[in-house]
């Protein structure tokens, strides 16, 4: 009876080691690659096309807010702003006030 119990006990321990090891190698593998996301821009692009279809924004409008967004991290609302027609500023002002604030990481659209 104790072996068996013990077996049980080495078995159940290898299942969890094993989770908690994939865990972090999918957390360190994640990571690495929002961080290069970042570093290529592409989450800027994809913010440009959540915009593009929150907004109904056409070709145009949408790689010029892609650049915004590139090129002007800081004051890219106001920019973007600036793009779009009056409909789609009340929309943008809408999203812009209900999206969540951070300290310490930029404003993102969901």
């Amino acid at each position: 009876m104790k072996g068996k119990f013990l077996g049980w006990l080495i078995v159940i321990n290898v299942f969890v080691l094993g989770a908690i090891a994939g865990g972090a190698g999918v957390f360190a593998w994640s990571t690495q690659q929002h961080t290069a996301m970042v570093r290529e821009g592409a989450v800027d692009t994809h913010r440009a096309r959540v915009l593009g279809r929150k907004l109904d924004l056409d070709d145009t409008q949408e790689s010029r807010v892609a650049a915004i967004l590139t090129d002007h991290k800081g004051r890219a609302d106001d920019e973007i702003r600036y793009v779009l027609r009056p409909d789609q500023q009340r929309r943008f002002d809408h999203m812009v006030s209900e999206r969540p604030r951070h300290p310490k990481n930029p404003p993102r659209f969901q």
